[in-house]
């Protein structure tokens, strides 16, 4: 209200001045001409206005123009709403999809997945620490670049991380995937660099045995910031991702429904575990990033399967 009122008395001051400056300047013209006016006054009638319009086909333009801008940014606000909302409404529903299948499942099942920004789209007890399986084993070799990076592994040791890190994410070899967790990066050692790049939940659940544990949410964050090259360097990414991409092990979802899709990922298997995660880009060039991790199954490897075949169709559902 305040603008509008000083715009006003602006304009209007405008006016008076442009009016006198008009009059003096006619009067002075048409006496170097020698010219006299009977009413010399009544030329501050044309005068004032000539100056009116011109105020006002100013003053409508440049409101014209702050109008014009207002109703772009409030079409540009109610869009960026609108679609926040669609956003909400497809996280809720993807949410619910899922909440609505594990419930009553004999298990702990923790289940992230997040959009091409990291932005978690459905995050079920995300939070949770679970035992990894073999899971460990992508930690462990971007964690053993990682150190070597620092220069905190000898760069000699280069050709052993690989040599180690081929069969252990190819073929899920335990062997070789401990070797290089164990004596390569050394378990303590693993955990610190988790923490340093804030994977708190990364843990030793069992000191003896050196289970590693990591929450869901936890695990789908790696695989995003693995794969936007924000852990180690471009050629360590690299080979890591291509190595998981060209896995020879089964994943848990029988890619029935998701037969068009590109899954880079790595799985764990115990007893009583059944854990999966990785990158999932589908035929329309979307990226997500999942983490799907059952522990403490007390059922049959056959009840779990038919979970993992739910989780698939569900997967196949909503992300497009």
């Amino acid at each position: 209200m305040i603008a509008v009122v000083l715009w006003g008395v602006l304009a209007f001051l405008m006016a008076v001045i442009t009016i006198l400056f008009g009059y003096f300047f006619i009067e002075a013209f048409l006496k170097s001409k020698k010219k006299r006016i009977k009413h010399p006054k009544l030329l501050l009638l044309p005068l004032g206005l000539v100056t009116v319009s011109l105020l006002l086909i100013w003053q409508t333009t440049h409101a014209y123009g702050r109008y014009q801008i207002a109703q772009e940014e409030a079409a540009k606000a109610a869009e960026q709403a609108k679609a926040e909302q669609e956003k909400d409404q497809f996280n809720q529903q993807v949410t619910q999809d899922f909440e609505k299948l594990f419930k009553d499942q004999p298990g702990q099942i923790s289940a992230t997945i997040l959009d091409s920004t990291g932005a978690a789209i459905t995050n079920i007890n995300g939070t949770t620490t679970n035992q990894t399986a073999s899971l460990y084993k992508p930690l462990a070799a971007m964690s053993a670049f990682h150190l070597l990076e620092q220069g905190k592994i000898e760069s000699d040791e280069e050709s052993q991380i690989i040599q180690d890190m081929k069969p252990a994410l190819l073929q899920s070899d335990n062997a070789t995937g401990v070797d290089l967790a164990d004596n390569i990066v050394g378990w303590d050692r693993l955990a610190d660099t988790m923490h340093e790049l804030d994977f708190s939940s990364f843990e030793i659940l069992d000191p003896i045995y050196n289970a590693p544990g990591i929450s869901s949410q936890d695990m789908a964050t790696f695989f995003y910031q693995l794969n936007q090259g924000k852990l180690v360097n471009a050629d360590h990414t690299q080979q890591i991702l291509t190595l998981l991409g060209q896995s020879y092990e089964p994943w848990p979802i029988d890619q029935k429904d998701l037969d068009a899709y590109d899954y880079t990922n790595k799985y764990g298997n115990l007893d009583d575990v059944y854990n999966d995660s990785g990158i999932l880009k589908t035929p329309n060039g979307k990226t997500y990033y999942l983490a799907f991790m059952v522990n403490h199954w007390q059922s049959t490897s056959t009840e779990l399967s038919n979970l993992y075949a739910q989780i698939e169709t569900t997967l196949a559902k909503h992300l497009k």
